[in-house]
């Protein structure tokens, strides 16, 4: 499920650089983990913290363009949250 997650994050980062919502920059290593505290959700990822010096951009609103690009076709995510 990870692998799964971490390729949707990676996509929606492709889509965001061609739609000109983010600038080129090397994909992360991203980390997709299970959160510490069950009530965060199944999985947490730090893509938006990692790219926020690359983009010059707040890690927020990149979570919010990375949300906006999720294409999730498989239907394995239920919902999307941002922290913080």
């Amino acid at each position: 499920m990870k692998n799964k997650i971490t390729k949707l994050l990676e996509n929606a980062l492709n889509i965001s650089v061609q739609k000109g919502q983010l600038p080129e920059v090397s994909l992360p290593c991203m980390e997709v983990e299970a959160p510490a505290n069950p009530e965060h959700g199944d999985y947490a990822a730090n893509a938006a913290l990692i790219l926020a010096a690359q983009a010059k951009q707040h890690p927020r609103k990149i979570a919010q363009i990375i949300q906006e690009n999720l294409l999730d076709t498989e239907s394995i995510i239920e919902k999307t949250q941002i922290a913080g």
